[in-house]
């Protein structure tokens, strides 16, 4: 369901249940608005990991490991500019 979902750009409840909004907005999740933010400025591959990442966002499976490993790679991008 999971993949479905992601391929539609639905929530998986919206989806499986029909209830509340088909996407979670940005005010729902300050992440999803700024992945959204970084879209138009990054590579076709990249445009697809930050989907994949909003997506987990939006269905809320990111977890305080998955944030901290996020900002680690952040860091390290950081370091070779």
């Amino acid at each position: 369901m999971r993949a479905i979902a992601d391929w539609l750009n639905v929530r998986v409840a919206w989806l499986r249940d029909g209830e509340g909004p088909i996407r979670a907005t940005a005010s729902q999740n300050p992440a999803v608005a700024e992945i959204d933010a970084m879209m138009s400025q990054a590579s076709p591959r990249s445009q697809r990991v930050l989907q994949r990442i909003k997506a987990a966002a939006d269905a809320g499976r990111l977890t305080e490991e998955d944030l901290e490993a996020l900002g680690a790679i952040a860091d390290r991008l950081e370091k070779k500019n």
